[in-house]
């Protein structure tokens, strides 16, 4: 079986942790037992989450598209909402959308498999993205010292901005009532970004953690 490799992967492979596959991606499950990780998600983590499944859709029909399929729809550009218990949905402009699965999902596997019968206006875009989580009540501390953005004026909405020079789109969120920030950015910049995070979590006392920890 093919298996995917993250672009942060390097950065793990000396420590001690439990490997696992998620969505044919080799990736930390746990770097320390599950209930330490929750704890530290409540204060300040990093957790790679590059595993999840990404799908772009673009063109004239790609709204009506999603919505025949039971997709529902983002009123306006940068907003988002979940869908089928943690997959996120993106308008990314008037056509065109990202969508992102949820650790056991398999919204982004069904809507492909639909997407190679044919549908006229509607075009697949990939995304083969590095997706990162930073997590707790202090994770804002992390993106002061590495992005302009105010996030406490934000409205909601996915931000694209720079965090440490490498563009990013940043979706703020709550996960189980804890405020995490999710990351995308190009897979060039992977190992860079996230040395540059890691090393501001740790600084402020935070951890990583294994992808585990979203169940």
């Amino acid at each position: 079986m093919y298996i995917r490799h993250s672009s942060v992967r390097s950065q793990f492979e000396k420590q001690q942790l439990e490997w696992g596959n998620i969505h044919k991606m080799e990736v930390p499950l746990h770097f320390d037992s599950h209930q330490s990780e929750l704890s530290s998600m409540l204060d300040l983590a990093i957790c790679d989450v590059s595993p999840l499944p990404k799908l772009g859709i673009k063109g004239k029909g790609a709204a009506t598209w999603l919505s025949n399929e039971g997709i529902p729809i983002p009123n306006g550009i940068y907003e988002w909402i979940t869908y089928d218990e943690g997959a996120v949905i993106i308008r990314l402009a008037i056509d065109e959308f990202f969508l992102e699965d949820r650790i056991e999902g398999e919204l982004i596997a069904n809507l492909s498999d639909r997407l190679r019968q044919g549908s006229e206006g509607v075009y697949r875009v990939e995304h083969q993205d590095t997706g990162l989580l930073i997590s707790g009540r202090r994770s804002h501390e992390v993106l002061a010292q590495t992005c302009s953005y105010p996030f406490e004026c934000n409205e909601g909405k996915v931000v694209m901005t720079r965090v440490a020079m490498v563009s990013c789109f940043i979706l703020p969120m709550l996960l189980k009532e804890v405020q995490i920030f999710r990351l995308w950015f190009s897979s060039t910049y992977g190992i860079y970004l996230w040395q540059v995070l890691n090393e501001i979590v740790e600084d402020l006392g935070g951890k990583s953690v294994g992808i585990k920890c979203l169940l």
